[in-house]
């Protein structure tokens, strides 16, 4: 059974009994993917509201695998995010990663237009995610295909990171060159799980900021990491070099260091430099431990901490005010067009 059977599901009309917390894997006519996390369905007949990269949006289902999608406004994004940004890069960067983050929803609805989206499921809830991060933590850690599905892959790192499985989490937030290369950021689970983590005391964050030799901005990473020796250490050491999650390193020693930083097994980081056509050698293995020895002595313990019994403590990955039952009517009311066919999510539960 692949990563993604075990975590996604895919039901024979997947828009039906859609409940609060479900996020929903949707393909816009341009191809772009977006991901809707849904706020509030309790009452709401045949559609919901949701949250999607950055975008607060209405939601009408319009056939078995299909929905309605209007944008209501935009929607703030982590606002611990946002000020440590301003805080530490200035407040152009931080406005400059509202934008970017905002940008995939905004090229496919114009607000106050909706656009119907097809291929539709819900793919996982992200109480759903957490307990299946919690019982099979590697999936998640070592790297490699067996990692997560695509639609929770970055959430189920951050989630491992808060469950003290992993110790350090980067994440990319944008680039200049690919503007496709924050996509992890435009899925509410992802930005759910940053929240999270931005709340954890026990838990810190470093920002890696690449730029030309000018000193023009080309990328900026997350760095997400333990509050404990050596992950504190190992992510400052990340941050200075200016590492980025979608730049590949250049030589062999560096793919080995980062790698061995993120707690990848040593077999995946050995196929990962191969597959770019360098040589992995003993010598370098070696090399990059007496590096990581030198930045800090000590062990990399795994689990960092046990979370027991804990539950996720954000509830969402929006902070925006959910809109009144009665707003959502006399919006509905306006719509045309929309010959919805599913039905209510309150009627029954998966």
């Amino acid at each position: 059974m692949t990563g993604s059977d075990q975590v996604t599901t895919s039901l024979d009309r997947p828009l039906d009994n859609i409940k609060d917390g479900d996020v929903i894997y949707t393909i816009a006519e341009q191809g772009v993917p977006m991901w809707l996390e849904v706020q509030h369905v309790d009452n709401i007949k045949d559609g919901f509201y949701a949250s999607a990269s950055g975008y607060d949006v209405l939601g009408k289902f319009v056939g078995e695998d299909q929905c309605r999608v209007e944008i209501l406004g935009q929607s703030a994004i982590p606002e611990e995010l946002f000020t440590r940004l301003r805080a530490s890069l200035g407040l152009e960067v931080a406005k400059t990663t509202r934008e970017l983050m905002g940008s995939r929803v905004s090229k496919v609805v114009q607000k106050g237009a909706g656009v119907v989206v097809g291929l539709s499921r819900v793919v996982e809830s992200y109480c759903g995610l957490w307990e299946t991060v919690k019982g099979d933590p590697d999936r998640w850690v070592a790297g490699g295909e067996e990692g997560g599905a695509q639609e929770t892959a970055q959430a189920g790192e951050i989630i491992a990171l808060i469950q003290g499985e992993r110790g350090v989490v980067v994440v990319q937030l944008w680039t200049m060159k690919d503007t496709d290369a924050g996509n992890s950021l435009h899925n509410p689970l992802t930005l759910r799980a940053i929240r999270e983590a931005l709340l954890d005391k026990d838990i810190d964050i470093k920002l890696s900021l690449a730029a030309t030799p000018a000193g023009n901005p080309i990328a900026l990473s997350l760095m997400l990491h333990a509050k404990k020796a050596p992950f504190d250490s190992w992510a400052t050491h990340l941050a200075s070099l200016g590492v980025q999650s979608a730049l590949i390193a250049d030589t062999a020693e560096d793919k080995m260091l980062i790698g061995r930083i993120l707690g990848y097994s040593l077999p995946n980081i050995q196929e990962h430099i191969v597959s770019r056509q360098q040589e992995c050698t003993p010598e370098i293995v070696e090399s990059v431990s007496k590096e990581l020895t030198r930045i800090s002595d000590a062990p990399p313990t795994l689990p960092w901490r046990e979370i027991g019994d804990a539950q996720p403590s954000v509830k969402g990955s929006s902070t925006t005010k959910i809109p009144s039952k009665s707003g959502f009517g006399a919006k509905a009311k306006t719509q045309k067009g929309s010959k919805a066919k599913g039905k209510s999510g309150n009627k029954k539960k998966r």
